[in-house]
């Protein structure tokens, strides 16, 4: 187990999380867009909460091994990833309403006289868009052509998509990176008694729940930026990093292991530390991408208990896979 290991496994992820990303691309209905956004964040929010507290109450409880890093530990860097954006949001949103409002200034403004403008004039729609700037730059945004997507940057609720996108994106990096410590023997998740029999079952069950894993966060992420307004092209550029920062993440892991000879204890610290800080970020990540998107879609009682409902659904979803595996494996099992 080796280099081809790894490309194996982080190619054949890839290639499905693309798979699962393209399929929101296809889809032309916004509501529809928007439902399946929140039941698949209402997926992997459950799964990256579960195992964070599962890790802490497997090292707290069972008293086999200690963690690398203590249970309160984890929770406070849990709590500094969710300040961390939180702080860095609002800092970014006041700089970039800074840089928004110098940028609108030194453009020349148009004439206010102009063959378009004599037939609004009549109706006063141009009078509104000139006492409300707001609005006219958030149809901007929402209108702009493919490519131009320097106008979403000044709004805060633009703002949290890409921080949301990006909080996918390192996640699926350290995803990679956990596949090269596997790979490269770092950690020994199967104890030596056990049977080599099930030392394979249970490594293709972990390939398969990561593909599903990776196959979600693509499908959340094309659907939170569709449904966003973001146009298509921008989209299959945030899916092609979503797609690559896996196995560029196992590639450069694996080479620093080798280079400079990382011991179990040290990387399982980093890890675990990283893990909880991102955590963090994913969580405030996706809290406020709802929040936006909701706004952005007109909030109402109604469509919050919706939104509350289809994140209850996708939470579901990972105990039904769980229930599935369990299921698929005792068939096997029994006609083997």
């Amino acid at each position: 187990m080796g280099t081809a290991s790894i490309l194996t496994e982080v190619i054949t992820t890839g290639l499905v999380s693309f798979g699962f990303g393209v399929i929101p691309i296809l889809t032309t209905s916004p509501s529809r867009l928007s439902a399946l956004a929140t039941i698949a964040t209402g997926f992997l929010l459950v799964i990256w909460l579960s195992l964070l507290v599962g890790t802490l109450a497997f090292h707290l409880f069972s008293g086999e091994e200690p963690a690398p890093v203590s249970s309160a530990t984890s929770a406070l860097l849990f709590i500094a990833g969710f300040l961390l954006s939180l702080v860095a949001e609002r800092r970014l949103s006041s700089s970039l309403l800074r840089v928004g409002r110098l940028i609108r200034k030194s453009q020349p403004r148009p004439e206010p006289a102009t063959h378009p403008s004599t037939d609004h004039a009549q109706d006063g729609t141009r009078l509104e868009g000139v006492e409300n700037p707001e609005s006219s730059v958030a149809q901007s945004v929402t209108q702009s052509p493919a490519g131009e997507h320097a106008p979403p940057l000044l709004e805060r609720d633009e703002l949290r998509v890409y921080m949301f996108a990006y909080a996918l994106i390192i996640q699926v990096f350290l995803e990679g990176a956990t596949v090269a410590h596997q790979v490269m023997g770092l950690s020994e998740t199967v104890p030596s008694r056990v049977e080599e029999e099930q030392t394979i079952e249970l490594a293709d069950s972990d390939k398969t729940s990561m593909a599903i894993v990776h196959g979600m966060i693509a499908f959340v992420l094309t659907t939170t930026l569709l449904t966003a307004k973001f146009s298509k092209l921008e989209c299959e550029r945030h899916l092609f990093y979503l797609v690559i920062s896996g196995p560029l993440a196992a590639i450069l892991l694996s080479f620093v292991i080798w280079l400079f000879q990382i011991k179990t204890a040290q990387y399982e610290f980093a890890e675990t530390v990283l893990n909880s800080i991102t955590a963090g970020m994913f969580t405030y990540s996706t809290v406020a991408v709802r929040l936006s998107l909701g706004k952005l879609q007109g909030n109402t009682g109604r469509s919050m208990r919706k939104t509350l409902l289809l994140l209850a659904t996708g939470a579901c979803g990972p105990f039904v896979v769980e229930i599935a595996f369990q299921l698929l494996a005792a068939f096997l099992l029994s006609t083997s």
